[in-house]
């Protein structure tokens, strides 16, 4: 594993990390990755690359899938994170940001953020204060029905829910997921802000590589439940099949991410 984020400590590892769903069908393959602290990781993958099963397993959430970690080991500060439950692991300070489900839609803005308070530590005006200086647009609609908010407002609202429970790694899942390109260029820009001025470690899952690529750190591609290849975003931007295959450019020019993330991946990644 060469060139990775320059940094002292390693918050989370994973070590060889096998899960299987229903007791019988692996979906996770000896899985390794490292998030220094400070730093924003992505992992990139098209649909059932095992990308947030590998999230789940991390924040404790696979018992609600039917599945179950078979090996390997997930290490937050050295700490065993392996057979807590989730609540547990958001005590240590790892938040999951889910794909769906993000919000309460019958509850107000301020009442969805409110709903982390348990777990804040510190003075809870502050840390919504802290919210609404990243998210001005939350605070403007903090008495209306989360239900109305648009795609970007709710992905604004789940961050910021999570952000209520005072993370130390941030696990946003498919952040971009059906935003407009502006919208996801904003997002980026204050997940970035939150690793910078706060100090946040953010571990992101996204299929939109360009998006991830933008504000990472540090890639690792996942196909059928393993790590492929792994790098700075600018050695895989160089690499050929990440052109091809996630960045829509190849030897017929500029494709949509549609078609290319369909080719049947016929090179060896790491050859």
């Amino acid at each position: 594993m060469g060139n990775l984020v320059a940094s002292e400590k390693i918050l989370l590892e994973v070590r060889k990390l096998e899960v299987v769903y229903h007791k019988a069908s692996m979906a996770i393959q000896g899985v390794s990755l490292k998030v220094p602290e400070k730093s924003i990781v992505a992992i990139l993958g098209v649909n059932g690359a095992g990308k947030t099963t590998t999230l789940r397993a991390i924040s404790g959430f696979l018992g609600s899938d039917n599945a179950d970690i078979k090996d390997g080991l997930i290490l937050f500060e050295g700490r065993k994170l392996n057979g807590k439950l989730p609540h547990e692991i958001a005590r240590e300070g790892v938040i999951l940001v889910p794909e769906r489900q993000k919000i309460f839609e019958t509850l107000t803005v301020k009442e969805n953020l409110l709903a982390g308070a348990g777990r804040i530590k510190g003075n809870i005006k502050e840390t919504l204060d802290k919210v609404y200086f990243y998210f001005p647009v939350l605070q403007k609609k903090s008495n209306e029905v989360a239900g109305y908010l648009s795609g970007g407002e709710r992905q604004m609202l789940a961050i910021g829910s999570a952000l209520l429970c005072t993370p130390r790694l941030l696990m946003p899942d498919e952040f971009s997921l059906g935003l407009a390109p502006l919208i996801a260029d904003s997002l980026s820009a204050v997940l970035q802000s939150l690793r910078d001025d706060l100090g946040l470690t953010i571990l992101l899952v996204e299929q939109n590589a360009m998006a991830a690529l933008k504000i990472a750190d540090y890639g690792y591609i996942m196909e059928n439940g393993r790590v492929v290849f792994e790098g700075t975003p600018q050695k895989l931007m160089s690499h050929e099949d990440v052109q091809e295959f996630y960045l829509g450019i190849g030897e017929a020019g500029s494709k949509s991410y549609r078609d290319v993330k369909q080719y049947s991946r016929t090179r060896r990644w790491w050859g």
